[in-house]
């Protein structure tokens, strides 16, 4: 056997194979990371819970969630606002920030799918100037979402939502 056809019968088809094997496993390798991906996403918009503000109706038998400030508050200075959560996901507020104050949960802090509600905050004294108030919530997996109020006289609907 001469260099020529040890060459070209078995360096070359080997080179070969291990070519074609090493692209082959590249290739399933991305395709898996995309499908990932993929379901990932998916994944997530099946839990992202979908609020809006509806002033006009709420039933009677609406839940009460309450957020305070860190120190001392006024029962008499509050804003609220009435809140639809709809049937995708079930929603955690975690927190209200404003500008120099930041309120959370006084008590129950996860909401059903399907529910409607009413969120109160209790205004710090002295302290309190209103200034961008960012509602931060979260879905069962901790994906974060972020809501703008806008304050409507002691009434606030929500803004724009953004992911964290």
């Amino acid at each position: 056997m001469d260099c020529v056809s040890v060459i070209t019968d078995i360096v070359v088809p080997l080179c070969s194979a291990l070519l074609g094997g090493g692209l082959t496993l590249w290739g399933v390798s991305l395709t898996i990371k995309d499908q990932r991906k993929k379901e990932e996403v998916a994944r997530k918009a099946a839990a992202r819970p979908w609020i809006f503000s509806c002033e006009e109706h709420i039933p009677t038998e609406k839940k009460m969630y309450k957020m305070v400030p860190d120190s001392a508050y006024s029962e008499e200075g509050t804003i609220a606002g009435n809140i639809k959560n709809t049937d995708n996901g079930i929603l955690i507020l975690d927190c209200i920030k404003s500008e120099f104050v930041n309120y959370m949960p006084d008590g129950d802090n996860v909401v059903d799918k399907n529910s409607a509600f009413e969120l109160v905050i209790f205004l710090k004294q002295y302290a309190e100037t209103l200034t961008d108030l960012t509602l931060y919530t979260k879905d069962i997996y901790g994906n974060g979402y972020q809501y703008q109020l806008i304050l409507k006289g002691n009434r606030f609907v929500l803004g724009e939502c953004k992911e964290r």
